[in-house]
């Protein structure tokens, strides 16, 4: 069996030591990274994709359940925390066992047995979804599916306005809200429909709700969207926008 990449997510370094002691008898885990606040633990699982993380409740920054609230795609949770009153949280979260600190290594290897098999039925069902996703990986995007809170929307790309880049993420921009989304502009770019244009390093538009363009400098332009959000253009953005325009 595939080993279970696994993320150690707690604000406390004693912590994080134990249960890296704890499951270092656990042949079936490989611990791949751990983080002592949310927002790292959140930019770290989106990075690389662990099947298991230990999540502390309490932490700096964004707490345990916020964190669980913004990720697009949750791996398996165990919680580790000195709470007992978020236990039935937990479980509505989906998680596979609640540890309250202190708890000993026969504990947590209890906990990491329920992981492994859930972790093996999920690769008994796994080989279809892998062959769907690659046959559409290279394909056009016709929707957009981003999350807001607890709230999943399958965006039509109609409503998009445009999309910034935010370092390793993209801001989507609607009329009515917007939304973080884990994804490369390098990606966008190639596979977003040809009324998506880049007109800047960190910006996309969507043309249809292109609203008015001025020249702002140095033979570049800035746009204006239906929202009248004012977006500069690139020299080279600029050129695609007048050659679109023309």
């Amino acid at each position: 069996m595939m080993k279970i990449r696994t993320i150690i997510i707690d604000d406390e370094k004693p912590a994080r030591d134990i249960i890296k002691r704890y499951l270092n008898s656990c042949e079936n885990i490989e611990i791949i990274a751990e983080a002592d606040n949310g927002f790292d633990a959140y930019k770290l699982i989106n990075e690389l994709k662990p099947g298991l993380i230990f999540l502390d409740v309490q932490m700096p920054k964004i707490n345990g359940f916020e964190l669980l609230d913004i990720l697009e795609n949750s791996p398996m949770v165990i919680f580790t925390t000195a709470y007992d009153q978020y236990a039935l949280k937990a479980f509505e979260v989906n998680a596979l066992d609640y540890l309250l600190k202190p708890f000993d290594e026969q504990r947590m290897i209890d906990a990491v047995n329920k992981a492994t098999e859930k972790f093996k039925l999920n690769q008994r069902v796994s080989t279809d979804k892998n062959l769907s996703f690659a046959e559409i990986s290279e394909e056009e995007i016709h929707r957009m599916v981003v999350k807001k809170g607890k709230v999943v929307r399958i965006l039509k790309l109609e409503e998009i306005l445009y999309i910034t880049a935010e370092d390793d993420y993209v801001m989507v921009y609607t009329l009515q809200e917007q939304y973080l989304k884990h994804i490369t502009m390098k990606y966008l770019e190639k596979h977003l429909p040809q009324n998506f244009m880049r007109i800047h390093r960190s910006t996309i538009i969507n043309l249809h709700h292109l609203h008015q363009v001025e020249p702002y400098k140095k033979d570049t332009l800035v746009v204006k969207m239906k929202n009248n959000q004012q977006l500069k253009a690139s020299q080279a953005g600029s050129m695609k926008l007048k050659n679109y325009l023309s």
